[in-house]
């Protein structure tokens, strides 16, 4: 049965741009990894006569959006400033998005296994059967790549915090 490249945008395009997004947070990378995942679902429909399966485009953009993540120079963004009056807001503001920051950059540190793993199950609430489905492994080596991803990010996180404390 044939597909138009319309009726592939309108199926899937949403819930790609939702998985990109939830890695990247920026409407412009999201929508930029969203195309990127469409052509290649549309050119695998061309050659093969099936369009991928929801759950492979929305590993297809979550590893295309980790890959953009690294790539990815760090930015400071000004557009969620709060007013002067309310500086506690603002501090707590500017401590989640230095957090987050450091979060993004530790997930592109890890191997891409390991990121695309806690991104699904964390970000995307998929679970470890779901992952070991979707990536055609075990259970067991996604409980074990996940405890490898958490435990890397906590160090991350944990060695940025101490770099940051006075002696």
């Amino acid at each position: 049965m044939s597909v138009s490249w319309n009726q592939i945008v309108v199926d899937h395009g949403e819930m790609i741009f939702r998985a990109a997004y939830r890695v990247l947070h920026d409407d412009g990378d999201a929508e930029d990894v969203t195309q990127e995942v469409l052509l290649e679902a549309y050119r695998k429909h061309q050659t093969r006569g099936t369009v991928p399966e929801p759950g492979l485009l929305s590993r297809m953009a979550t590893v295309r959006a980790i890959d953009r993540l690294r790539r990815r120079k760090p930015v400071q963004s000004l557009d969620d400033v709060i007013a002067p009056d309310e500086r506690e807001s603002l501090l707590m503001l500017s401590e989640r998005q230095e957090q987050m920051s450091r979060l993004k950059q530790a997930l592109a540190t890890l191997p891409r296994r390991e990121a695309e793993c806690f991104l699904l199950r964390y970000v995307e609430g998929a679970s470890n059967r779901d992952i070991a489905k979707m990536l055609n492994t075990t259970e067991t080596a996604i409980s074990t790549a996940l405890h490898k991803a958490r435990t890397k990010l906590r160090q991350a996180m944990e060695l940025h915090t101490d770099c940051g404390r006075k002696p």
